[in-house]
């Protein structure tokens, strides 16, 4: 007597799960992956509009030719300072590009910004979210010259351009120009 059995056996089953899984971590991974490059083209296009804002602010009335109307020479190395208390009588100042670096560190998942200025010029560099290769964190530079510029740094001192890094963004922390 034949027994006509009907559904999947417990081998079958687990075969489809695994396969299930599987694909799941490959499109987990992608979708990650197409999100970190999407916060990178936001901190892009934040910076582009920094440089479209602070030439404006330059030539205005207020600045009169210059992005920082103290006389002093300002460096401002963390986020906390050139983005949430930006250095007052600076274009850092400026509500819209307070707001663009307030943007610029949300999407970097909060990093620090390295931001220089005086009355000359400036230089913002934050890191992106996708890394480059051997895990080197890849960064992003303009300056008052019109340059944007992305790179690699080392692993442990990111875009800083001080020290470790096989390719900096800023020569010294005083730096007005990327590299």
């Amino acid at each position: 007597m034949i027994k006509n059995e009907k559904g999947f056996t417990l081998i079958e089953l687990l075969v489809v799960i695994a396969i299930i899984g599987i694909l799941a971590g490959v499109v987990l991974t992608n979708v990650r992956s197409a999100n970190d490059g999407a916060l990178d083209k936001s901190i892009l296009a934040n910076m582009k509009s920094i440089q479209s804002n602070a030439l404006l602010l330059y030539s205005s009335d207020t600045y009169n030719n210059k992005y920082n109307t103290t006389a002093a020479f300002t460096t401002v190395v963390a986020a906390s300072n050139c983005a949430t208390a930006p250095v007052p009588n600076t274009i850092f100042a400026d509500p819209g590009v307070a707001l663009a670096l307030n943007k610029i560190v949300k999407a970097n998942g909060g990093q620090a910004l390295n931001c220089t200025i005086n009355s000359t010029g400036y230089a913002i560099v934050s890191p992106l979210k996708v890394l480059g290769p051997a895990n080197a964190i890849q960064y992003a530079c303009i300056d008052s010259r019109g340059v944007l510029k992305t790179g690699s740094g080392s692993t442990s001192i990111p875009y800083t351009g001080v020290t470790g890094s096989t390719e900096t963004a800023l020569t010294t922390t005083t730096s007005l120009e990327c590299n």
